[in-house]
């Protein structure tokens, strides 16, 4: 993850790249482990490490419910570029946070000149909400966009997650 972490091109739009020591870099994730849920993405077909995913609650909003605001994080190697793997992910993660964990929106904050993630949120509907205002945070400057569950439960079948299977409860 290192890698993929301290690559500039793959975080020109994510805060840049880390610029301190592997080593370093680890014990920090490792501090920080049950602060952040973020799933290992994997290539069908080697199984190699493709990037990272996370579904985290939205906390950075004063009048966003946390409890039912996921935030959509997705970032791919730049060996994986162009074979749909953050398109397919995000189907993943989207139904999830709806189907799943009960989810009334999510949320997508991108940097304005991110092209291929402004397309990806248009194509599964998600709208803007805004700009992050906060001088304070490194996304001062991103937009904010929202898919809520009605838009969500619309959503043609080309854009379901054909191998998304419901969690089966008693």
């Amino acid at each position: 993850m290192y890698r993929i972490e301290s690559d500039p091109d793959v975080k020109r739009y994510l805060n840049g790249p880390v610029r301190v020591p592997r080593e370093e870099w680890i014990r920090g994730v490792k501090s920080n482990l049950f602060r952040h849920k973020t799933l290992a993405v994997l290539a069908k077909d080697t199984g190699q490490f493709a990037g990272r995913a996370a579904l985290d609650p939205y906390r950075d909003s004063d009048y966003l419910d946390s409890e039912i605001t996921r935030e959509i994080q997705v970032v791919i190697s730049k060996n994986y570029w162009g074979r749909h793997f953050g398109r397919e992910v995000s189907k993943i993660l989207i139904a999830a946070a709806f189907d799943e964990l009960g989810a009334e929106q999510v949320i997508g904050i991108v940097h304005p000149r991110n092209e291929f993630c402004l397309k990806l949120l248009h194509i599964f509907g998600f709208e803007q909400m805004g700009v992050i205002p906060k001088p304070s945070s490194w996304q001062q400057g991103y937009l904010r966009f929202v898919l809520s569950r009605a838009v969500y439960k619309k959503w043609p079948q080309e854009l379901r997650c054909a191998t998304c299977q419901p969690i089966e409860t008693d």
